[in-house]
């Protein structure tokens, strides 16, 4: 459901925002000109934005590059940032933050890794806990633009993706209640909320989502919760449609046009 996204709406806003428009200004400010400082630099404006949340949000940071975490394979990996609910420490959200330069993309190692590492914890996390419901959520920040084919990886597997490109997905029904909240309810607003809703339900999911319940020791998956590419594609058309009406809508509001 919509209401189980992990962290909240606001804070993945922040982060989009961050990556959109202000890291430029805190680049140009503190930070050096090489790859590696300006990487390191968008790591600390992330954990940042994720700490002066966590009191509001009822959250703490945690599994910053200073730790490491056993995997089910026994090797050791070490995550950008992750948070957990303070009221369910097995609630947790892993972040990869990924800067790039002008002459350097987001490649596929990039995201396989980070897909690799979060899989490994979960699977550890939950052989540990017995095999309880450990929600483990993800969610892939990068400065630079995110093909479309590697998108639809993220859609596959229930990753948050944060880049200039589009909104994120899971943001988009907070938005589209702010205008309603604004200016009035439409059905066309409401159809928008509803879409928005929809795709996030399809598109971002804990890895828990793929433990059948009641399952006791853990050598099941199910994986009928993944998007093949079929519907990862449909997605993609979807969230770019969606993304295109907030901008239609705030042209439109902001000539005074919308009914």
């Amino acid at each position: 459901m919509v209401d189980t996204v992990f962290p909240p709406p606001r804070v993945l806003r922040k982060l989009y925002k961050l990556i959109k428009e202000d890291f430029a200004k805190y680049l140009q400010a503190n930070y050096a000109d090489t790859p590696r400082d300006i990487g390191k630099g968008l790591e600390t404006e992330v954990v940042k934005i994720l700490e002066n949340g966590s009191t509001k949000y009822n959250y703490r940071v945690h599994l910053t590059h200073q730790e490491s975490r056993i995997g089910f394979s026994g090797l050791l990996h070490q995550f950008d940032a992750g948070i957990e609910d303070r009221d369910d420490t097995l609630r947790q959200c892993l972040f990869e933050v990924k800067y790039r330069g002008e002459e350097t993309n987001v490649e596929q190692e990039d995201i396989m890794k980070f897909h690799h590492a979060t899989f490994e914890y979960f699977l550890k996390l939950l052989t540990d806990q017995k095999w309880r419901n450990c929600n483990i959520f993800r969610c892939f920040i990068t400065n630079e633009e995110v093909n479309d084919g590697y998108r639809q990886f993220f859609y596959t597997w229930g990753i948050a993706l944060i880049d200039p490109t589009l909104r994120p997905l899971c943001c988009l029904p907070e938005i589209f209640n702010t205008f309603k909240d604004n200016y009035g309810e439409t059905d066309h607003l409401l159809d928008l909320i509803k879409r928005s809703e929809k795709l996030i339900e399809q598109a971002y999911f804990s890895l828990a989502s793929l433990v059948p319940p009641d399952q006791e020791f853990g050598n099941i998956l199910y994986l009928d919760k993944l998007n093949p590419a079929v519907d990862s594609a449909s997605i993609l058309d979807e969230h770019k449609s969606l993304d295109n009406e907030v901008n239609v809508l705030q042209q439109k509001f902001s000539r005074g046009r919308y009914k």
